[in-house]
């Protein structure tokens, strides 16, 4: 998704593995299923908000590729850096497809860094919200002030770690084994890393692991 009319589309390059929003259940124990998704996700356009669309990535060795990539095109020049009142308001309009009752709100500070082009990109991991586990959280991006998308369209069970350099983000999640438990990923976590191509696109290296059932998400209008 992407504010002020800028819009995202995306291709699938042969090599490459779309960012989208992966999902995640509820409590307690459920086994793995495996995701059809592609890496960052967009949400349906508003007067104020154009649909933004998931991330191209490449293949990681951290994470398995589940799904074709897709481009964004090119973005026009990212101003400013969203404040706390714009991100929480995009954290409300995000909620569960199945229980739109539900949404997100920031669950650690959000992280800031250069798009190597004078402009700005910020990542922000959100919890679902209400929660009665803690699980259920989405990475949403901004470049400038104009949002683009989450990291799927689905929610994941939780964000392991979030950092930043000049031009990318590097995001860790759990990564569950076929018979772990929903509270013991037995494997190394996945490494996904978002780089900002100088043609305007944030690209993944990777999808990420998906565990659980796929709980899609939609922005609400």
């Amino acid at each position: 998704m992407i504010e002020n009319n800028a819009r995202v589309s995306f291709v699938r390059p042969r090599a490459a593995a779309v960012v989208l929003l992966a999902a995640v259940t509820a409590a307690g124990c459920r086994p793995d299923k495996p995701s059809a998704q592609p890496p960052v996700f967009s949400a349906p356009a508003t007067p104020t908000t154009a649909a933004s669309s998931p991330v191209p990535s490449s293949p990681s060795p951290t994470a398995e590729t589940r799904s074709p990539p897709p481009t964004a095109s090119a973005s026009v020049p990212a101003v400013g850096v969203p404040n706390r009142a714009a991100i929480r308001r995009v954290l409300a309009r995000t909620v569960e497809a199945p229980d739109p009752s539900t949404h997100f709100v920031l669950d650690r500070r959000p992280v800031t860094t250069s798009d190597r082009q004078g402009g700005t990109l910020t990542a922000v991991v959100g919890q679902r919200y209400p929660t009665a586990d803690g699980m259920g959280q989405l990475v949403f991006f901004w470049h400038g002030t104009r949002f683009l998308g989450w990291d799927a369209v689905t929610e994941t069970d939780a964000v392991r770690g979030l950092t930043g350099g000049p031009g990318y983000f590097r995001i860790t999640y759990p990564h569950y084994a076929p018979q772990d438990a929903e509270c013991c990923p037995s494997l190394p976590p996945a490494a996904v890393r978002y780089t900002w191509e100088d043609s305007g696109r944030l690209v993944a290296s990777g999808t990420r692991p998906q565990h659980g059932a796929d709980i899609r998400v939609k922005l609400l209008r």
